[in-house]
Order: C-alpha cells, then structure tokens, then sequence
C-alpha cells in the first residue's frame, strides 16, 4: 500500500496530451517563479507526509508515506523507508533497500524531487480552465482548476508567509491512475470512488549543513572502472542496473 502514493505522483508527472490553456496563466507562472527563487536561493532540507484518500471521503486516510528531502545546487536527494532517490546534472540514482537494487538514469528520466516539478507538469501537458490566487491571513493560496477532460481535476497549494515555501499541495485526480497497469476490482472502485485525493505536507524546513553536496554526489555510490560501473563499499550489496543505454 505504501507505494501506491508513489504510483500516482510518478503517473501523474507522465501524462503528456499538450493543450492550448484557456485560462491566464501569466499571474500563475509569475507566482511559481516566485516560488521556485524561494527553494532555490539556499540549500534547504524538510520533512514531508503524503496521505492518500478517496475525495469523497478525504478524512478517512487509506495510505500515507513519509520522508525527507535535500535541494541545493548540486542535486537533490528524497529518502524514504524504503527508497531513496538521488538527482544531479549528470545522473539520477534510484535505491530499492529491500531488493538491494541500485538503478542508474539519466536525468529527467524519473520525476524530479524539486516539489514544483510535478505541479509544472500538470501545468503543461494539461488544460487549465482557472486560476484564484488569494491572500489569507498566513498565507498564499493558489486554486488550479483543470477541464473536465484532464486525469488531474485540481492543485490547491497553500504557501506560508514569510519564508514563502510550500506547507501543503492537495491534488485531486481520477482514480485510473493509480492502477499502475491493472484493472481495480469492484471492492476497490466501490472503496476509492472516482476521484483520489492526495495532499503533501511539508514540515520542518532548514538550511542543509556544510558538506550537504557530497550526499547527492555519485562518488558516493559508484565508481567507474575501464566503462564498469562498480557500487562503492557503502553500497557493496547493491546490484546496479542502468536504465538509460549512454550512461
């Protein structure tokens, strides 16, 4: 179950019908750019906490996944029970803990953990059919609204003030994507309705350390040999696999 969170954010990041936007999206992509400066600017850290729920019953929890992420210049690295992810501008690094698997991209091949590149995305390879930008009282809040044609129906981000990073990012989106190349069976159609929805919350930001760079630097887990590719002594248990053919 724990994956299924997982299944539906990298399914999401796939869909890629391009369609003329019908609504202005000049403040949106003016506030994303904001936004994006605001990760960008120092190296960060934070917590986070997806929860995955039938949007007609959003309060009752059916999966949730926890973990951490670092961003800097230099890459970034997301850690969860049992995977990590690991990008930088020459490689994207995926770890299975449990299977000892070590798989090798290049990058953009898999979703990148830059918390704005899924909702890029969606912006791009879906059609936009409105855009509230509002201003409460502790925050920011941005309602996206995708036509009725689109798998994901809505993004509703919440961005705190001062700081202007991301607390919290709800999707709501047709089930089917969470099949992962099967059909749901009729309990489950019945148990998670037409539409999911899915929030991430995002807690505990801070400045990453000194030395924070080595982390998503693949020295730290391969070495190339004559062409071999070879895990260093950290990860000698690791088979590595690569999945883009001029690594």
């Amino acid at each position: 179950m724990l994956k299924r969170i997982l299944i539906v954010m990298i399914c999401m990041t796939a869909i890629q019908t391009l369609r003329a936007q019908t609504a202005d999206t000049a403040r949106l992509y003016a506030e994303m750019r904001k936004l994006q400066e605001a990760y960008t600017a120092n190296g960060l850290r934070y917590d986070f906490r997806y929860t995955y729920a039938g949007a007609h019953q959003p309060g009752r929890i059916l999966d949730s996944l926890t973990g951490s992420v670092e961003m800097s210049a230099a890459g970034t690295k997301m850690e969860m029970r049992h995977m990590e992810f690991v990008t930088n501008p020459r490689y994207a690094i995926v770890l299975f803990k449990e299977d000892k698997v070590m798989y090798l991209y290049k990058p953009n091949s898999i979703p990148q953990h830059d918390p704005l590149f899924q909702i890029r995305m969606l912006m791009e390879s879906s059609l936009v059919s409105k855009v509230d930008i509002m201003t409460e009282q502790q925050s920011r809040r941005i309602q996206i609204r995708f036509d009725s044609l689109s798998m994901v129906k809505s993004i509703d981000m919440h961005i705190a003030s001062g700081k202007g990073l991301l607390s919290s990012v709800r999707y709501v989106l047709q089930t089917e994507l969470m099949k992962a190349g099967r059909s749901l069976t009729a309990a489950e159609q019945q148990k998670y309705g037409p539409l999911a929805q899915v929030n991430m919350y995002f807690l505990s930001y801070g400045l990453l350390p000194a030395g924070s760079n080595e982390s998503v630097h693949e020295s730290a887990y391969f070495t190339i040999d004559n062409g071999e590719y070879k895990t260093t002594p950290a990860y000698n248990e690791y088979q590595i696999y690569k999945g883009s053919p001029n690594l």
